[in-house]
Formats: C-alpha cells, sequence, structure tokens
C-alpha cells in the first residue's frame, strides 16, 4: 500500500489548505512520513482517518520540539475542547495515539535522540495517568464527600508510584504500566461539617478501580495502557490501596531483592505526588543500603536465570531483546546490581534511570568510560529495535522478527547493509553484555563459609576462619556456640536449616562493624536475643536486620550502652518497630514536639499512658542520635531538654486550661542541659497559693507527667523540693510570696539557685512579671561578702558530706575536688559577682555563661578551654552512666568492670581515661582555687 498516495489524496479530497500539502511536499517530510508508515502501518493510516492531524503537525512544528507535562498539558486544553465524562476518555485516547504516532515519526528519522524518546513517552503516560486520576476523583469527591484524616483533621490522600520503565522515565511504545497505590490518613469521608459513614479506604478503592477501567478499556480509540498492580507488597493477594506506613513496614521486614530492584526506579507519577515522596524517603535505607547483603548478586543471578527457563525458554533467548541473552534486561540488571551495591555511599547513583546510572558509575570509577559508551549505545540499540517491533501494530513484544524479509526490513530501516550485518553485530553486542554481567557474580562457590558456619552451629567445631571471626568479635578464647545457636534459632532444641544459616551469614557480614566498639558484645547478643523473642519469628527478626544493618548496629549500640534501653525495648518492641518507620536521624524542636503531642488520645487516661510511651520513644530516639554520633553532647542535651519543656506545655493545657500556673525549671534543667533519666527540678507560681482550682491543676500536673510504668520508671520524676520552705512549703507559691520568703528567709543558694531558672510554660503576663523579679533578686541586688562566705561554706560541707569514705573524693566526678560542681560553682559566682555590669552573663547554661565570661575577659581563654574540655568530659561521664541505669548518679563505678566499660563506651583505653579523668580533676581544683583564693584550702587535697 502506498501510504503516502493515499495520503495526498485523503488531504486533496479533504481541501485541506494549500499550505499544508506544501508542508508535506517540502523539507522531507514526505520522506520522512513514507519512513514511519514503512515502520508502522498503523501509524501510516492514522492521518488517513484523521487528516486533522497533520494539519497539527504543519502549524504546530511539533515534530521538531520534545513534549513534557506543560507542552502537553497545553495540547491537551485545546485537543479536549469542552468534553466530559466518557466523550472526555475518548478523546484522550486518541490524544494518546496522536502523540505516539508523533514521536514513532521522530525516532524513525532521528530528529530525536532515545533519551528523549523516552522521556516523551514516560511524560505522556504521566500525563495521561494524572489526567484520569484527576477526573475519576473530582468525581467520586463530588458525590460522596472528601476523605479525611481523623488523626491529624486535614484531607486523606492517595499517591500513585510508577515503577518499571515508567518509574526510570525509559518508558516503550506498548510498555505495561507499573503502578502501586499509596494511601495517607484513616478515617471518613467528609462534607462540610458533616462526616458520612463511608471510610476513606472504600473512596480510595472506588478511584483506584475506575481509574484502572479507564486506563485499560479498549475501544475504536484504541486504549491508553495496559495496568500492572502485582509488583505491590504481597502481589496479587495483597491491599491494593496500601497505607505508606504498612508499606514501609512490609519492605523493611519482609522485602526480598526483586523489591529493592524494583523500588530502585520507583517514583511519583499521579494523585499526591508527596504521599509517594514521603515513602520514598521512609524506603530511602532500603533502596539504597549503606551495607548491602553479600547475596544480593547471587539472587539477581538466580533472578535472571528463573527469567530465562520459566518466561522465555531456550528457544527464545536469542530472539528476545528484553530478557534474552545480552538483552536490555542484562543492561539494567547490571546498572542496578552496581546501584544496590554502591548507592547508598555514592548519592550520584541514587536514580531511577538506567541511563544515567550507567553514566554515573564513571564518575566513581566503577566502570571505565569505554564501556559506559558502550553500553549506552548497546542499550539504545536495543531500545530502537524494541521500539520498532512495537509500534508497528501497537502491540506488546520483545522480540526480533524471524530470519526473512521483516527482519531484512528492519535491519534496512536501521541503517545495516543486510539482515547479516544486524545479527553480526547484535551477536558482538550481547556477547560483550553478556560477559560484563557475568563478571558481577563470584565464581567460588563457599565464598561465605556458609558450611564452615554450620559445622560450627551444630557440633561446635570451629574451622580456623570461624575462630578467628569469633575471637575477633567476642575476644580470644571465648566460648560462643551455644549464644550464637540461640541467637539464630531462638531456642537450644530448635534445628538448624540452610535457610536460618544463609540469614545468618547475610546478616553476619555486618558484624566486624556492628561489634567493633562494644564494650561486651557477647552479652550484647545474649541481649538481643531475648528482645528477638518479643519482636516476632526468628526468621523474620534475622531478615528484619539483614536487610537493614543499621538497625541491628542501632540495636548493638543501645543494648551494650544501656540495661535500661534494653528492658523497655524488650517489653515495648513496638517503640523500635515506629523508629523503623520515621525519620529518627533529626533534631526535633519545641514546636515539632508540640504538634505530634496534639495527635495523642482524647480520653484523660488513654493520653497519661500514650504520653509515657511517647516520651520513652523520644528519650530511645535521642540516644540513638547520641550514639551515632549524629548529635553533638549539646545536641543532646538540648533535644531531652525540648522534649521535657513539650511535654509540660502540653499537660499543662490539659489540667490548667484557664492558663494560671506558670512552670519554671531549675537546675540542669533550667540550664537545658538534662541527661537520660534525670529529674526536672520545678517551681510552681501561680496567682494563689491556697486556691483549691491552683491547687487541683498543679496535682493533675504533677499525676499526668509523673506516671509510672512498674520496673520502668515515669514519664518525668518532677521535684518542688527546691520551692520555698522546701517540702513544707504550698506546692504552688506566688509571686508576692517568693518576693517576701527572699526578702527575709531564703539563704545565699537560694538564690543562686535563681541564676538557672527558666520559664517552661504558662501566663506570658506573670512569666513578664517573674522574670523581672528575677532579674533583680539575682542581679540587681548587690552580691556580699557574707554571700560569698556562704557559697563557700556550702561547697565545703557538699565536700564532706559527700565523700566521706575512702576514694569516694576520687570517684566523686560531680562533687569533689575539682569535679563539675566546681564549675558549676564558679560560673554561678561569675553570675552573681558581676552579672549587673555584664547582661550577657544572665544565663541559664554553664556553657554559654563561660564563654561570656571570657567575653567579657572575668577568666582567660586558655581557662575556658580548660573549663570547657573538663565540663565535656565529666557530662559525657554522667551521660553514659545515667543512659545504662536510667538513675541519679554522681560517683564512677566502683567495679574494675564496669569502670572498664565506661572507658570503651568513651573511646578511650582505661589507662587512658584513668589519666584523662586525674588531668582534668587536677586542672579544675587548681583553676578555680586561683580565681576563688578563698577555697583553696578547701581544694587543697590533690586528687
Amino acid at each position: 500500500m502506498d501510504f503516502l498516495e493515499e495520503l495526498r489524496q485523503v488531504l486533496a479530497t479533504s481541501q485541506s489548505e494549500a499550505s499544508i500539502v506544501a508542508w508535506l511536499e517540502s523539507s522531507g517530510r514526505a520522506t520522512e512520513f513514507e519512513r514511519l508508515a514503512e515502520a508502522s502501518p498503523l501509524y501510516g493510516r492514522l492521518p488517513l482517518r484523521q487528516p486533522q492531524i497533520i494539519a497539527w503537525l504543519a502549524d504546530s512544528g511539533a515534530l521538531d520540539i520534545p513534549f513534557g507535562i506543560g507542552r502537553y498539558a497545553h495540547h491537551w486544553k485545546e485537543f479536549a475542547g469542552e468534553a466530559s465524562g466518557e466523550a472526555l476518555y475518548s478523546k484522550l485516547r486518541q490524544f494518546r495515539r496522536w502523540h505516539s504516532m508523533r514521536i514513532a515519526w521522530r525516532e524513525v528519522n532521528e530528529l530525536a535522540p532515545m533519551r528523549v524518546t523516552l522521556k516523551e513517552l514516560s511524560s505522556l503516560a504521566d500525563f495521561c495517568l494524572q489526567t484520569v486520576f484527576q477526573q475519576v476523583w473530582d468525581k467520586w469527591e463530588q458525590k460522596l464527600g472528601t476523605p479525611w484524616d481523623e488523626e491529624n483533621d486535614v484531607p486523606a490522600k492517595l499517591g500513585v508510584l510508577g515503577l518499571g520503565k515508567l518509574g526510570s522515565e525509559e518508558l516503550n511504545f506498548c510498555s505495561d504500566v507499573d503502578l502501586i497505590f499509596l494511601s495517607e490518613g484513616q478515617g471518613h469521608l467528609k462534607r462540610g461539617e458533616r462526616i458520612s459513614g463511608t471510610t476513606n479506604g472504600e473512596f480510595f478503592l472506588r478511584v483506584c478501580q475506575e481509574m484502572m477501567q479507564v486506563i485499560s478499556k479498549r475501544t475504536a480509540d484504541g486504549f491508553l495502557y495496559n495496568v500492572d498492580l502485582r509488583l505491590r507488597p504481597e502481589g496479587a493477594a495483597g491491599q491494593l490501596i496500601i497505607p505508606i506506613n504498612a508499606a514501609v513496614n512490609y519492605y523493611f521486614t519482609r522485602g526480598q531483592t526483586w523489591e529493592r530492584m524494583m523500588l530502585l526506579k520507583a517514583r511519583a507519577v499521579a494523585g499526591e505526588k508527596d504521599v509517594c515522596g514521603e515513602f520514598l524517603e521512609l524506603v530511602h535505607t532500603f533502596r539504597y543500603p549503606r551495607h548491602p547483603p553479600v547475596s544480593l548478586p547471587q539472587d539477581v543471578a538466580a533472578m535472571k536465570q528463573r527469567m530465562e527457563k520459566e518466561v522465555l525458554g531456550e528457544a527464545r533467548l536469542q530472539l528476545n531483546l528484553k530478557n534474552g541473552y545480552g538483552g536490555i534486561r542484562e543492561i539494567e540488571f547490571f546498572a542496578q546490581i552496581l546501584q544496590l551495591v554502591h548507592a547508598g555511599r555514592y548519592p550520584f547513583l541514587q536514580t531511577p534511570s538506567t541511563r544515567e546510572a550507567i553514566r554515573q558509575l564513571t564518575r566513581y570509577n566503577l566502570i571505565q568510560p569505554e564501556l559506559k559508551t558502550f553500553l549506552l549505545e548497546t542499550y539504545d540499540l536495543l531500545r530502537r529495535l524494541e521500539h520498532r517491533a512495537q509500534m508497528r501494530d501497537e502491540q506488546q513484544t520483545h522480540d526480533l522478527p524471524p530470519s526473512g524479509p521483516d527482519r531484512a526490513r528492519l535491519a534496512k530501516s536501521m541503517g545495516y547493509a543486510s539482515e547479516e550485518a544486524l545479527d553480526a553485530d547484535l551477536k558482538e553486542r550481547r556477547d560483550r553484555v553478556r560477559r560484563n554481567y557475568a563478571d558481577l557474580f563470584p565464581h567460588t562457590e563457599d565464598h561465605r563459609h556458609e558450611d564452615e558456619w554450620g559445622d560450627f552451629l551444630g557440633s561446635g567445631k570451629a574451622s580456623a576462619f570461624v575462630q578467628s571471626k569469633i575471637d575477633q568479635w567476642f575476644g580470644a578464647g571465648t566460648e560462643a556456640s551455644k549464644d550464637l545457636h540461640e541467637f539464630i534459632l531462638g531456642a537450644p532444641d530448635a534445628s538448624l536449616t540452610r535457610e536460618h544459616l544463609t540469614l545468618f551469614v547475610d546478616l553476619a557480614e555486618n558484624f566486624d562493624e556492628a561489634f567493633k566498639g562494644l564494650a561486651r558484645p557477647l552479652r550484647t547478643l545474649r541481649r538481643i536475643s531475648r528482645f528477638a523473642e518479643r519482636y516476632g519469628a526468628r526468621k523474620q527478626f534475622l531478615k528484619t536486620c539483614g536487610l537493614n544493618p543499621s538497625f541491628f548496629h542501632v540495636l548493638c549500640l543501645l543494648f551494650d550502652r544501656s540495661e535500661f534501653i534494653f528492658k523497655l525495648l524488650c517489653k515495648h518492641p513496638e517503640i523500635m518497630e515506629e523508629l523503623l518507620l520515621h525519620s529518627v536521624r533529626r533534631q526535633k524542636s519545641r514546636s515539632d514536639l508540640l504538634d505530634e503531642l496534639q495527635h495523642g488520645p482524647k480520653d484523660p487516661d488513654a493520653f497519661t499512658r500514650w504520653l509515657w510511651l511517647f516520651v520513652k520513644a523520644e528519650q530511645v530516639r535521642a540516644s540513638i542520635n547520641g550514639l551515632l554520633e549524629d548529635f553533638t553532647l549539646v545536641d543532646l542535651e538540648q533535644q531531652l531538654s525540648e522534649l521535657a519543656d513539650a511535654v509540660l506545655a502540653c499537660a499543662l493545657d490539659r489540667v490548667d486550661p484557664e492558663g494560671q500556673l506558670l512552670v519554671v525549671a531549675l537546675g540542669k534543667y533550667g540550664g537545658k542541659e538534662l541527661a537520660l533519666g534525670s529529674d526536672l527540678d520545678l517551681m510552681l507560681v501561680g496567682p494563689s497559693a491556697n486556691d483549691d482550682t491552683v491547687l487541683q491543676a498543679a496535682r493533675a500536673l504533677d499525676k499526668l507527667v509523673s506516671y509510672k510504668e512498674i520496673e520502668l520508671g515515669r514519664t518525668f520524676d518532677l521535684d518542688f523540693r527546691l520551692r520555698p520552705h522546701g517540702q513544707d512549703g504550698p506546692l504552688v507559691t506566688t509571686l508576692a510570696a517568693l518576693k517576701r520568703y527572699h526578702e527575709k528567709h531564703a539563704q545565699t543558694w537560694e538564690r543562686q539557685m535563681l541564676t538557672r531558672a527558666r520559664v517552661v510554660a504558662g501566663d506570658p503576663e506573670l512569666e513578664r512579671q517573674f522574670e523581672t523579679w528575677r532579674q533583680a533578686r539575682v542581679y540587681e541586688t548587690p552580691f556580699t561578702e557574707e554571700e560569698e562566705a556562704d557559697m563557700d561554706r556550702m561547697r565545703e560541707r557538699i565536700l564532706t558530706e559527700k565523700t566521706k569514705g575512702e576514694g569516694e573524693d576520687y570517684r566523686a566526678f560531680k562533687v569533689g575536688r575539682g569535679g563539675l560542681i566546681d564549675i558549676e560553682f564558679l560560673a554561678q559566682r561569675l553570675q552573681l559577682r558581676h552579672g549587673r555590669d555584664y547582661p550577657q552573663l544572665r544565663t541559664a547554661n554553664t556553657r554559654t555563661m563561660l564563654r561570656a565570661a571570657a567575653d567579657a575577659q572575668l577568666i582567660t581563654e586558655e581557662k575556658l578551654d580548660l573549663f570547657e574540655k573538663a565540663y565535656t568530659f565529666y557530662r559525657r561521664i554522667e551521660l553514659h552512666l545515667r543512659r545504662e541505669a536510667h538513675e541519679s548518679v554522681s560517683e564512677l563505678p566502683a567495679g574494675d568492670e564496669t569502670l572498664h566499660d565506661l572507658a570503651l563506651w568513651m573511646k578511650l583505653t582505661p589507662a587512658n581515661f584513668e589519666a584523662q579523668y586525674r588531668e582534668h580533676r587536677s586542672a579544675v581544683q587548681l583553676a578555680v582555687a586561683e580565681l576563688l583564693p578563698s577555697l583553696e584550702q578547701v581544694l587543697a587535697p590533690s586528687v
């Protein structure tokens, strides 16, 4: 059939403008059309039935420019006109075919490179999917109402994730579009202020089902796309719409290697794209593991072999361009294997595009530039051949035509002299692709020593390799077979299977890094084994740890450093589940925490229990950041203090809605220097000390924030003993009573205490009045010689009472000579002496105050450096010891073993720890005595 001649007749019959006919005849457009019609009779016939397409191509210049979403949208607005409902979908099918023909025209005439063709086809699919999604969503929203996220009181969301060729923006002419539907927000539909009985899930299902029906429907105008939803969690048996948290949990606990590879090519294509973005951020470490399982290449190889045997069979290995020998899939798998192995460390490899991944492999010297060029050229050639096969009749095929006229015609259209020339070039290229692909896989059978581990775990007999690993992990001469056996199986009498062994060997690849720096690695392994009993099935636990080595590493750090956190997580393993699903490694502001606290249960009793768990989870999260060194010591203190601030502010809102109480933080809490397990020193100020309403609010605050779970302690331990008259005084004081007390009864230490007072929550006007009085009391009132002497006597009394026994002064890093308290007392003494003249000294934080004192030249830079280093050293000691036991601590442990652990936690040898400790104590002792000569005799005995 002479398509060109027939097109000329059609244009003449349709009385097209002369300019359109001239356009076809000039500049080689007629020849281009002939090439298109030869490559695709389907597209050759399209202008014969719809000659207006030629007019559009002539007028718009659409053959000379690539189309992205913006250009598609602009053309669609004109193309769709006023169409709606089914008529609109019919128009969309025509629109898709028009543009498929335009893209094919550009490709067969080499008007666009392959990368542009792939992007244009992918953008066209994106546009069609979003158009259908929006039409269907709007229809059901108008009928039923808006899906509502009742927990957050915002509209619920549905996002569409594109995978495969669509996700990588490398779609071909007849690709399936692989999709996953992700939702966020549980609840019911809302119309105005009325909540209906229809759930969000029912609404989402209707949208999804109708969208699939529209996209896949076959009509006289063709269809949009074949849709494949089988790549979702659980495959065809899984939920059609998956909440993002459930999806994240699935991949981290049950995800397989093929699902990692699938998610490498994932991106948002329709719906609420921020839902997909949040999901991809949450599964980032699954997609791009920093420590990929060693078995990963073998898993990929096995998957490819199954494709060849089950999908193709031997007969089609050479014909199939996609899954066959040295085909498109092997180039994609080559890139993806290297991405999975290296992209966790190399961010430029984190791309869904095969072509871009191959380009970036040379950036990190993972392949040579010459190989990059070869792979890109071969990939483009194979994709062009695949396109020619598909565009002919818009049929989903990946096979070369059989040898004969069709293959010869294809060879000629691709610029080859003959069918034989095409075959020779393809064979050479596909052979080399296969060699490069095969080179990625180890050739030794037992490179992971699985059989040696199996013998050891079965009989206890260790090979040289196994013994070297046990010595490295747990120390020379350690008997570990029983502990490892129970860690793997969960019970001493359980049988070891090959699956257990493989999971263990995968995980054990991370032991070198995970056990490095632990004080008690074998004890830690036992604790993890105990935790695993509460976590779920042992195989599932091993798989979770293998898929997410950072999770295992964090467990090792937590359980080595803290018996308290170990007990907490064994009783509440859901804390780690929650932390797995959310971004752990970030610092939260008070505002962030308050936002999260607003979403607690409405019921008061349920909220009290929920608040306890929320605080413990946040404390664990902060501990993780401290252990991973994402937080500095100051960051950690700040985060724990912000948490306490947010909890008290939220609690005060609940128990004192009229805002009568003022909550004032004192001590370390006032200075925002909390550690794990710190008490909260507080003072409550109100309009009246005897008002029943105010007292009830104060007691309710104490009850809510002091909720206790057996063996695991309180939400926070609140300490109100620093109020006027201590325990004998009223729980709530007034500003007037404070003034009278400090005029007549207060001791010097109580004035000193106010240097670290900080309002946490309460009435702004009362806060202003309190702060005005505090500033005057602490800084405007002269600091007398008698008060100076009182501070000396107090320091001497503390030393005498707290360090009576032999060796107690040495161990007392807080109150001993040259200890933490000497630095704090010095800072507060300088504030009381000089705060009137130097306003910058008026801060509750010790470190900030010391820097301000140096700026004011009250201490030298040399002494500032000395005090800062010693203060940090002491605070690190306190942090580690508090985290271990979750209770107040002021002395070094008496036992050598615990002291040894402390040294290792601080990344020191025991000898180095002792040397640094003595050095800091002596230096602080001498420096404080020099600055405060009145204390010279008190601090005189050397450490």
